[in-house]
């Protein structure tokens, strides 16, 4: 059995936040309820008809009125009406002749309503409202039950619970939980028992974490001001810059002394070896001091241009004895290992 209806009652007349049309229409805005019901109110009450006749009847029609809108609210972010019915329009409704509301509403290009006209008793209506007139009275407005299940939602958002149909039981654990969590940072950075807002506990945790940072530096700018003074870096640490410079300088004479040595040593070898010959003996020591390697593979494929034919002991008087030569002739003759007479020979030919 249905309810009836009362001449007098509040409805929903525009839903809250973000809706868009059945029809695709929208997407619509209620950004600011307050402000639209105070540019709806008027002298004379708002009219309410039937399928919106006084919008799309043809002009001339007579329209009668199904109610008038005599007061406007605010319930949980959507606009509520308080409807005077007419008499046939009570019957209408009691008999399911009509179930919903449509409301009738000026909005900006973007969508953002800006006030509310009229509405009209329809069948078909375009936003996703609660009937007018039901059995489990729908229609009612907003209870104290329905209030606190608003409540809950919200909290369970703010603790981070997700899901539908959240039980009281998570909701009441998720909040002890946090209470716990707030009370060990609010003994951790010693935060004032009567700081019991977000904004002051971390203002607090702000002040501990500033106070140890500051305290840290300090200390270590002490140490090192105190080292500084006493003229006592850490010598683990720290080498003097001359003390560097010294030891860099020291290392490199000692590998150029070291390059020297071992290139001479080397082109005295090669000069022995009659690898080279005395007038070479600059550009030899300067390849080798310079590159080693280069030198090295010189000497290696360079034939020996004397024979160990115990020249240390032949004299230049003994070989101007030999067939007329010059000390000079009489060397070279020793040096090529051929007989004095066999180059005597030669060079009377080229002379």
């Amino acid at each position: 059995m249905l309810l009836p209806v009362n001449a007098e009652e509040w409805i929903q007349i525009f839903p809250a936040g973000t809706t868009v049309g059945r029809d695709g229409r929208g997407p619509y805005l209620l950004a600011d309820p307050e402000a639209v019901i105070t540019a709806s109110r008027s002298t004379v009450d708002l009219f309410i008809d039937r399928d919106h006749a006084a919008d799309l009847a043809a002009k001339g029609t007579e329209v009668k009125a199904a109610g008038w809108i005599k007061e406007l609210k605010v319930e949980a972010g959507a606009i509520f009406a308080r409807i005077e019915w007419t008499p046939p329009a009570q019957e209408q409704l009691k008999n399911r002749e009509y179930r919903y509301i449509s409301p009738t509403f000026l909005h900006e290009p973007g969508g953002r309503v800006t006030r509310i006209l009229r509405a009209s008793l329809t069948n078909d209506p375009n936003f996703e409202m609660k009937a007018v007139a039901a059995a489990d009275r729908e229609f009612s407005p907003p209870t104290k039950d329905s209030t606190m299940e608003k409540l809950a939602q919200d909290l369970a958002a703010l603790l981070g619970l997700e899901g539908d149909n959240i039980s009281p039981d998570a909701i009441i654990d998720a909040a002890k939980s946090l209470q716990t969590i707030i009370a060990a940072i609010k003994a951790d950075f010693e935060v004032p028992a009567e700081a019991v807002t977000a904004e002051a506990i971390i203002e607090a945790i702000k002040a501990k974490t500033d106070a140890a940072v500051k305290t840290e530096v300090a200390s270590q700018v002490k140490k090192a001001t105190a080292a500084i003074s006493k003229g006592e870096p850490d010598p683990t640490k720290y080498v003097s810059v001359s003390i560097m410079q010294e030891l860099q300088t020291k290392v490199a004479n000692l590998e150029n002394e070291h390059a020297a040595e071992k290139a001479t040593a080397s082109v005295d070898a090669a000069l022995k070896a009659g690898k080279l010959m005395p007038v070479q003996k600059d550009w030899a020591l300067s390849l080798a001091s310079k590159d080693p390697k280069a030198f090295a593979d010189y000497v290696e494929k360079t034939p020996s241009l004397i024979r160990d034919s115990g020249l240390a002991s032949y004299s230049a008087e003994t070989a101007a004895a030999q067939a007329g030569l010059s000390p000079l002739e009489s060397t070279i003759a020793h040096q090529l290992g051929v007989k004095p007479d066999a180059l005597k020979a030669e060079l009377k030919k080229t002379a």
